[in-house]
């Protein structure tokens, strides 16, 4: 008995019934650290066709059945296995078995000899490929996959996915929240910049960046939270790719504290918060962003102009949580969204009309510069109350030093802890 993943048009059980008669749909599988291409162009059709190759932080959903030995050779030859110049070849590989919660070693077929370069599929193959998905109850591959067929369908010649392709971002601890995304050098070049714009699908928006070796070229990592704003549901990576670009002097002014940075969606307020000109935002956004209801947030949008420049703007906000809405058991907003009066959007740019700013993107970060400027107001009190210590300890340890020096050293010495002990209590409050 041969194990076998599929992950193609192989999908449907009806294509494999027709090659091995006695095969049995053991259920849905994922191959993890694989993504799926389109290395080779049909013969038959002209059109490109599925292939897996390895990419880590990558994984392909597909369905196993069990072959009978007797007729595996079935299946070889519908793939084009035994031909003198194969289409596909055979490939061993390690799933994880949904119907049996366990990895299988399983028999899978990658393309013999794959192009540079992925050919477009027709939108008949990826609606096959998409209709298997939502039977298989893959719901957000299916959402990659209706991505893919837009993308085939709007493209004439390959490339079929231009830009960086997104991974997931792996290195949580080291990460601190301080980035989104994370770039080769290579891939973007020499910048200084902290920040970069991020577009997909006709998503834009601005997310942190940290440049690093530790990413391969020509592709990006990307965190949860910002594939998920950008329309990219799910834990899993499949293949999306992205456009990033760095935003020259754009750099965090901050980078001794590194706040978290979050990416949410733009919604509508409620009407009792229409007129309070502040951001509300959902208690857990707060907690991951490690501030305190009322301290200040900064808030940046990137749109693309009618010249296809791209445009940032920025304000700062108090932000607040919202009671329970009042006809409805859920809290507002949601964890992924941001609520913002028509003030507010009109500042950062957004039109009026409700379809062009509802759900899109927008940067939301803690304003270090506010909570500093807070931090020495509270501590300032405290520390200014000691110059009079401060200026006997100097009379009593410097008693030559002048009376007017003493006190000066005292007021430069009163400030300094204010600083230091302020950016301290920061650090530790934004700490991940």
């Amino acid at each position: 008995m041969v194990l076998y993943f599929a992950y193609g048009s192989n999908m449907s059980e009806e294509a494999v019934l027709g090659r091995a008669p006695s095969a049995a749909r053991v259920g849905k599988a994922r191959l993890p650290d694989h993504r799926i291409r389109f290395g080779r162009k049909s013969k038959r059709t002209g059109t490109g066709v599925a292939d897996i190759v390895a990419g880590p932080g990558f994984m392909v959903m597909g369905v196993l059945y069990e072959i009978p030995d007797s007729e595996w050779k079935g299946i070889l030859r519908k793939e084009g296995a035994l031909m003198k110049e194969p289409a596909y070849r055979v490939v061993d590989v390690t799933v994880f078995s949904f119907a049996e919660r366990r990895n299988r070693a399983a028999k899978s077929f990658a393309v013999a000899s794959p192009s540079d370069v992925e050919q477009i599929p027709s939108a008949d193959y990826l609606s096959a490929m998409l209709a298997q998905a939502e039977e298989m109850n893959f719901p957000a591959y299916a959402l990659f996959l209706r991505w893919l067929r837009k993308r085939a369908m709007e493209t004439d010649v390959p490339p079929l996915r231009e830009g960086l392709l997104v991974s997931g971002t792996n290195v949580r601890n080291r990460a601190g929240g301080h980035y989104l995304v994370r770039v080769n050098p290579r891939t973007l070049g020499t910048t200084k910049s902290g920040l970069a714009t991020v577009e997909f699908d006709g998503r834009v928006t601005v997310a942190a960046l940290d440049v690093t070796e530790e990413v391969a070229e020509h592709s990006c990592e990307m965190d949860q939270n910002l594939r998920h704003a950008l329309g990219m549901i799910g834990q899993n990576c499949y293949g999306y790719t992205v456009s990033v670009q760095p935003l020259s002097g754009m750099r965090n002014r901050v980078d001794l504290v590194r706040p978290r940075s979050l990416t949410l969606l733009v919604h509508q307020t409620n009407w009792i918060d229409s007129e309070k000109r502040i951001c509300v935002l959902h208690e857990r956004s707060l907690a991951l962003l490690g501030i305190k209801e009322g301290e200040h947030v900064e808030i940046l949008n990137v749109w693309r102009g009618e010249f296809g420049d791209l445009s940032v703007k920025r304000i700062k906000l108090r932000a607040h949580t919202s009671e329970k809405r009042a006809d409805q058991t859920r809290e507002y907003p949601g964890f992924d969204h941001v609520h913002l009066d028509r003030e507010c959007r009109t500042e950062l740019g957004f039109p009026v009309d409700r379809a062009g700013f509802l759900n899109r993107p927008v940067l939301v970060r803690p304003s270090v510069r506010r909570l500093l400027q807070q931090r020495i107001a509270r501590y300032g009190v405290t520390f200014f109350l000691g110059i009079a210590s401060l200026s006997q300890l100097l009379a009593l340890f410097a008693p030559t030093l002048p009376s007017l020096l003493r006190g000066l050293v005292a007021i430069a010495t009163a400030v300094l802890a204010t600083i230091v002990v302020a950016w301290l209590d920061i650090r530790a409050s934004l700490a991940h």
